[in-house]
């Protein structure tokens, strides 16, 4: 089974009673997301500081702890079910839709090595070759975090569009593109009122 990190750590926040400590720090169950009994920062704010092997041992001790099962028994199936390889023909085939790479785990590309993001590119890469999606040439950043190091190799893999989350600083903003999120569960005039946002602020 595989479920969104940031989901997971979610699900954590439903889960437990009042706190849980990870990697030593205590986080207290919030409204929607654990939040740092220290500072208040979020559990995002937190797992995104962590370096590579970091956050993988983080999140295998928290799966041993909570495993899948136990934090979704509660949950609608239908809010976690992921979208397979043959489910992507469609949008392949699309004028209207394009896929688009994410990496293969969802982990701030910042904090990785050259190593570490090759890999993490190869191997979504493989698995879109893999359902017929090649070559994919728009990469939307996880939690919208990179830095020059990330703009640089992402080019050198072919990657033509490169997509932050929200905003993008001004001294990226012929490089990289502003994400505008459209969510399932928010209803369809919250999503067009979203699009018309984004159009309106960006200007395309």
């Amino acid at each position: 089974a595989y479920i969104h990190p940031s989901d997971y750590l979610d699900l954590i926040n439903l889960y437990i009673d009042d706190t849980v400590e990870i990697n030593g720090e205590i986080f207290s169950k919030g409204r929607y997301h654990l939040r740092s009994a220290k500072n208040n920062e979020s559990i995002y704010q937190f797992i995104n500081t962590l370096d590579f092997p970091a956050l993988k041992k983080t999140l295998s001790d928290l799966t041993e702890r909570f495993p899948y099962t136990t934090v979704t028994h509660s949950a609608n199936e239908e809010t976690y079910k992921l979208i397979t390889g043959p489910d992507l023909s469609p949008i392949i085939k699309s004028d209207l839709m394009a896929v688009g790479g994410h990496g293969y785990l969802h982990v701030n590309f910042s904090v990785l090595n050259e190593e570490q993001l090759a890999e993490q590119l190869k191997t979504s890469d493989d698995i879109f070759r893999l359902y017929g999606c090649d070559p994919v040439k728009s990469l939307a950043f996880p939690y919208g975090y990179f830095n020059e190091q990330v703009l640089t190799i992402c080019r050198q893999w072919g990657y033509k569009y490169l997509i932050a989350a929200g905003s993008v600083p001004a001294e990226y903003l012929n490089r990289v593109f502003p994400r505008i999120g459209i969510l399932n569960l928010a209803g369809f005039a919250y999503n067009i009122l979203s699009v018309n946002r984004g159009f309106n602020r960006f200007g395309f």
